[in-house]
Order: C-alpha cells, then sequence, then structure tokens
C-alpha cells in the first residue's frame, strides 16, 4: 500500500488528489493537507469587485472536499523532513509518506507595510475584495490607482482585468469621465510575462478605455495622511487605492531542504519532480527556470496541468508502471476584458516563445466560465 501526501488544497493540489483518488486501488492512502479552512478560486475576484459574483459563489470549506477515500487534514505544516519522508504538523504530529506532492500556494494576503495595509484595498485578498464592491458603490468620482508593488505575481494578467473591468462598471453607472484609473506597475512593459505583440494589444486597450499605464514603477510607501503614494520615480495623489502586494511563500517550504534561494522548490520542467525520492512540486510553490531566462509564470491553468501529469507519474510508479507524462509548457490563456476577453496561445518552453492571439471574443468568457466550473468541481 502507498501513502500519498498534497500539501495545499489550491487549484495545483485538489486537482491532483481527486485525480489520484480516480487512477488508485482504495488501499492506497492520500492525504490533503490544507491550514485555511476555506479555499477560494482568486480568478473570480474581479467579478467579485464589480458584482458578478458573489464570494459564497467561490468559496469552498475545506472539510466538505472529500473525494471518496481522500482524507482531508485542516491543519497547519510546519516542517518537512524529505529524508524521513515526513511532514510535521503544528499539533505536533507527524506523516508519513511515500509520495508528497508540495503544492501550499504563495501568499499574498499581507501588505508589504503597515501603511499600505491601511490605505488601500488587497485585491488578492477576498475579504477586501468583498469590501471594494460595496465602496464601488457608492465612489461617484475622483481617482483610482490601481498598483502592483513587486515581481513576481500569480495571476499577472489580473491586475489588467481589474482595470478593464472597473473601466466597465463605471461606464455602466455613467460616471465613467468623472473617474481617473491609472495603473502603476514595477513591469517593464505591460503584461511583461508575454511578448511585444501581446503588450502592445493590452496597452492599446488600456489607452482606448481612457485608462492610463505607469511602468517601471519601483513602490517605497504611502502617505496617509496626504493620501500620496511614494514610488522611486516620484510621488502620486489617490482617491481609492488598489493593489496587489508582495509575494512569500509559507514559512513551511521556505525553511525546508526544498527550496532555494526565491523560497520555491526547483523542480524538472518535464515531470516536476524535485531532487527528493518521490517529492514533486506543483503550481505556484514550483520554479521552473524557461529557456528565455526567466520563471515560467504561476497561473492556476499551469497548476492544473501540473497536477494532471504529477497524478499519470504517481499512479504509474505505483501500478510498476513507467512514468511517461510531461508538462509541455504550453497554454490557452484567457484577460476578460469587459464584454468580450482577449485570448492567446504560447509555448513557453520554446527559447523564444511564440504567442499567438485570438481574436477577441465572447469565446474567451467561455473559456474562464469553463476554468471557473472546473475548479468548483475540483473542490467538491
Amino acid at each position: 500500500m502507498a501513502s500519498i501526501v498534497v500539501l495545499g488544497a489550491g487549484v495545483a493540489g485538489a486537482s491532483l488528489a481527486k485525480s489520484l483518488r480516480k487512477k488508485l486501488d482504495s488501499k492506497h492512502s492520500i492525504k490533503l493537507i490544507e491550514q485555511k479552512k476555506t479555499v477560494d478560486y482568486q480568478a473570480s475576484y474581479p467579478k467579485i469587485t464589480v458584482g458578478q459574483r458573489r464570494p459564497g459563489n467561490v468559496t469552498r470549506k475545506t472539510n466538505k472536499m472529500h473525494a471518496a477515500g481522500t482524507e482531508i487534514i485542516c491543519k497547519k505544516a510546519i516542517h518537512i523532513d524529505p529524508c524521513k519522508k515526513s511532514i510535521t504538523l503544528e499539533d505536533g504530529q507527524a506523516i508519513f509518506y511515500d509520495f508528497l506532492a508540495v503544492a501550499a500556494g504563495i501568499d499574498a494576503t499581507k501588505a508589504d507595510t503597515k501603511e499600505l495595509a491601511l490605505a488601500g484595498y488587497n485585491l488578492y485578498d477576498i475579504k477586501n475584495v468583498s469590501a471594494l464592491h460595496n465602496i464601488l458603490k457608492h465612489f461617484n468620482s475622483g481617482k483610482i490607482v490601481l498598483m502592483i508593488t513587486s515581481l513576481p505575481i500569480k495571476c499577472p494578467c489580473s491586475i489588467y482585468e481589474y482595470a478593464y473591468m472597473l473601466d466597465e462598471w463605471f461606464r455602466k453607472k455613467g460616471i465613467r469621465e468623472q473617474i481617473d484609473i491609472s495603473l502603476y506597475t514595477p513591469e517593464k512593459i505591460p503584461f511583461e510575462v508575454t511578448d511585444k505583440k501581446v503588450s502592445t494589444l493590452i496597452e492599446k486597450k488600456l489607452k482606448f478605455a481612457n485608462i492610463k499605464i505607469y511602468t517601471s514603477q519601483q513602490f517605497i510607501n504611502v502617505d496617509l495622511d496626504n493620501k500620496k503614494i511614494m514610488f522611486t520615480s516620484g510621488n502620486i495623489l489617490y482617491d481609492l487605492l488598489l493593489y496587489i502586494p508582495h509575494h512569500r511563500p509559507p514559512q513551511v517550504i521556505q525553511n525546508s531542504v526544498l527550496s532555494d534561494e526565491t523560497g520555491q522548490i526547483p523542480v524538472n520542467p518535464l515531470t516536476l519532480s524535485t531532487g527528493w525520492n518521490g517529492v514533486y512540486a506543483l503550481g505556484d510553490s514550483s520554479r521552473i527556470k524557461l529557456p528565455r531566462g526567466d520563471n515560467l509564470p504561476m497561473t492556476g491553468e499551469f497548476a492544473h496541468f501540473h497536477a494532471m501529469v504529477t497524478s499519470d507519474n504517481i499512479a504509474r510508479k505505483i501500478q510498476k508502471k513507467r512514468p511517461n507524462s510531461q508538462f509541455s509548457g504550453k497554454s490557452i490563456s484567457f484577460i476578460q476584458s469587459g464584454a468580450k476577453a482577449i485570448s492567446f496561445t504560447a509555448n513557453f518552453y520554446k527559447k523564444e516563445p511564440k504567442f499567438t492571439l485570438l481574436p477577441e471574443s465572447r469565446f474567451g468568457l467561455a473559456g474562464k466560465w469553463a476554468a471557473e466550473k472546473l475548479w468548483l468541481r475540483e473542490h467538491k
């Protein structure tokens, strides 16, 4: 009998646990460890902001996520020992494994400074996003600043979705001319994880929507008294500040021998395996160096495909078969731009990835809807 432990119940972890349970006999143990009592679908946060979704639509209780025969453990993991093949929980309990999949994600719920936490709304925190929806109902004029404080970030297209959807929200209310929307990012070009062609389209869409974008902006702090944001390039005023904060890997990963200097876990780009026997890292917990020099973007799409590859390979190993699934680095992405969506395909494993833009259409919205439904199904 094999014992499989999955650390983290986000996109990658839940997908992996459910897929493995379908592939393996019930004699094999699958444990899913998640410290949070609820998990939610972050890709739908922009929709919560403009009232297209309620938080309850995209939130699930962790202890209800029972794929038949999968044990859910709602506790915090504090130590990973790949030599002993064990995970220690906050209550001192040790859980041993034959196979471990680390899919604990990355934390973006804490503001960079205490002033920033008081000044604005964190676009990657569901409580902040819910509160923001109520604020927007009564925001009739003024300057909205959307800001990324540092890179890299997960779901790198989301800041642009927020901008487009805010534009549409205020146009429908008939007060768009009274609202100034600006976007400040450390990126050298808009959506720089793609290429010049995609970036140019994003920028054109922003310009058409009268959304100003400022690139290469390095955040310092916020002056609360004067409602001023300080960048290395200078200071700007705001009325409503919306931000994506610095991302931090969970301490259990940062403190483990699995991680590198980034706090993430370097993996084989094809199999997601680490240098430790039986240990894999998926989604935002993994780090994959790309041929062009940067790292694979942190997206839910990639996390899901990581899970499918890892599920196949672990199952085949247990069944005494040769693992043969590989992650391709290919993607199709959708960016909601109001009533339509921008779509593109790419292979990030090429030295010079070719990005193919698809016509902006409602088809892309169907793709986003399908991804949300898949997440909800995998988190039952």
